[in-house]
């Protein structure tokens, strides 16, 4: 999507262009197209805005850029040294006013492209970094062992057991993003994730049904859903037959 050569306007209008272009399918900013080349390439330039005057109309100017950044870093950096502190650094020490108006360019993106909110009110930057752990996409993964989990989950309907479940089974990296979620949006995420698998794996609902059915989840989420049971669909019939 970027190369290195391109200033970071040229960057936000592809954002821009993007979101627009796949409205209603882009649910999280983690559903966009965002390889960690791409996500390299951005970062180098959003650091760049450091060397400018810290105004409201800069981060107006490039709030899609740092807003992917952000979330983006959370699924491609190690948590505590780039993303978690670099929000920090961005936004906290600022005048209390300036911090308002940044939380505020946040949430009117968010609204203003017809992403997710989880229903999260951003008071102060702790809700900021939650909300963008959620944008995240850090489940989408199947190396994140988000997968291993749903699939460990069709048994049980007690969440204590789940919570305990996920403690054991999800990566150390997706558990740090998982640090910065409220155990409310956390479960509900969960939930809403594991709903997906049992209508996939159970009911064997196409992609389409399952992005009509749960329009609060992750395309790529969904797409990389079907995929996996597919392919356990496709391991067990070879299973079958292969005795």
């Amino acid at each position: 999507m970027f190369e290195i050569a391109m200033s970071l306007t040229e960057m936000e209008r592809i954002l821009e262009k993007e979101l627009l272009k796949e409205e209603g399918n882009i649910r999280i900013l983690g559903d966009l197209d965002i390889t960690q080349e791409d996500y390299r390439c951005l970062h180098l330039k959003v650091k760049g805005m450091k060397t400018q005057e810290q105004t409201i109309g800069l981060y107006e100017a490039y709030r899609l850029s740092l807003l992917v950044t952000w979330a983006f870093g959370m699924r491609y950096e190690k948590l505590e040294q780039v993303s978690y502190d670099e929000i920090y650094s961005e936004i906290a020490g600022k005048p209390q006013h300036m911090i308002r108006m940044l939380l505020t360019i946040m949430e009117d993106t968010i609204r203003e492209y017809k992403l997710a909110s989880f229903d999260i009110r951003l008071d102060s930057i702790e809700d900021a970094c939650q909300l963008l752990a959620l944008h995240s996409g850090f489940l989408q993964n199947p190396d994140s062992g988000c997968f291993t989990f749903l699939e460990d989950t069709m048994s049980y309907s007690d969440m204590n057991h789940l919570e305990y479940l996920y403690q054991k089974v999800l990566t150390p990296k997706t558990l740090e993003v998982c640090h910065l979620i409220d155990r409310k949006h956390l479960i509900t995420l969960f939930q809403m994730s594991r709903d997906v698998y049992t209508d996939c794996r159970v009911k064997g609902m196409t992609k389409e049904e399952l992005l009509e059915k749960h329009p609060f989840v992750s395309r790529r989420f969904i797409e990389n859903c079907v995929e996996l049971c597919q392919l356990r669909e496709m391991d067990q019939e070879e299973a079958v037959h292969g005795k």
